[in-house]
């Protein structure tokens, strides 16, 4: 399906609501928010709903409240709405808010992952793209809505979180095109890389450290595992999203080829990160846990006993490395 496909689609409809992934990164809040303020430029009705509360490291953005938790909008215009999956490879990312999907009227699923499988009754879904930010940057224009600041701030965020700072390989000439349309609405850079990048709380450090120490090499020290455990979250004070960042340090280190990061979301349940700095393709080892991702980057979550988790994980990466 092209994208001018989705546009009219949303054309003809009035009621949305936005989902994207669990663990909502910053192309799925940025793309979000993106899409939130352009529908509303449509005078449509729009509602964006998290999985839980949304990092505080994005709330600098516009319309960053503008969203409701896990439920649905008590209006009543919202008794038939059309769904928008955002960023989202799988139907199972989404997470309690299925439900949500699948009362939907219609819905939409728009993304950038390749191994995503199309499981909307309408799909873009394109790799090319470097974020879903790009994306929703072209259904804009198909939209026929004017860029502004705000929209161009939440578009911005979504593509330099996705990049790592424009640093990935899914950096294109597209991607610094449409960023060139996007900073004539003086979007303060310097202040961005400082929110997501640079800035942390004293309590992330706390935590950055418990994740260095927990660093254990396998296969010749090729691959390298970083593991944060529910302890380490309640003793530093922390949550999910002081996470934001810490695979990179283990991606980082002189010749490793592929990072792995394990948190513990609750007991003897684990969000795993693979980090790929060679052709080694991630997404295949994430998509054998019922995860998917990017070929560099990817995600998946695993049950039960940790080091049995653990071995078949690195069995798998043994396999093919």
């Amino acid at each position: 399906m092209k994208l001018s496909d989705i546009a009219g689609i949303i054309e003809k409809n009035e009621n949305f609501i936005i989902l994207t992934h669990f663990s909502a990164d910053g192309d799925a809040i940025g793309s979000s928010l993106a899409l939130s303020l352009i529908l509303q430029k449509l005078d449509k009705e729009v509602c964006i709903i998290f999985e839980e509360e949304m990092s505080a490291m994005y709330s600098f953005l516009p319309a960053a409240s503008a969203y409701c938790l896990k439920t649905l909008p008590q209006k009543p215009v919202f008794g038939e709405y059309t769904v928008i999956s955002l960023d989202t490879g799988d139907i199972s990312r989404l997470g309690e808010r299925q439900k949500i999907f699948q009362k939907a009227a219609l819905s939409i699923n728009i993304d950038h992952h390749h191994t995503n499988q199309g499981y909307a009754d309408h799909n873009f879904i394109d790799s090319t793209y470097s974020s879903t930010g790009e994306i929703v940057y072209e259904l804009m224009l198909e939209l026929g809505t004017e860029l502004d600041r705000d929209i161009s701030m939440c578009i911005y965020v979504a593509i330099v979180t996705d990049t790592g700072g424009f640093k990935h390989g899914n950096t294109n000439s597209r991607t610094h095109l449409i960023v060139s349309e996007l900073l004539k609405f003086e979007v303060d850079t310097s202040y961005i890389a400082m929110q997501v990048f640079d800035k942390i709380t004293k309590a992330k450090l706390l935590l950055m450290r418990r994740a260095l120490d927990s660093l254990v090499f396998f296969l010749d020290s090729r691959v390298i595992v970083m593991k944060i455990t529910k302890d380490d979250f309640d003793d530093t004070k922390t949550q999910d999203d002081d996470t934001e960042g810490l695979v990179e340090l283990a991606r980082n280190i002189e010749n490793v080829e592929i990072a792995v990061f394990i948190r513990e979301s609750k007991q003897d349940s684990f969000r795993v990160n693979l980090r790929s700095n060679t052709e080694f393709d991630v997404s295949e080892i994430a998509a054998l846990m019922n995860g998917g991702g990017h070929k560099k980057a990817a995600g998946c979550n695993f049950k039960g006993d940790y080091e049995k988790n653990l071995a078949i994980l690195i069995e798998e990466i043994s396999k093919r490395i």
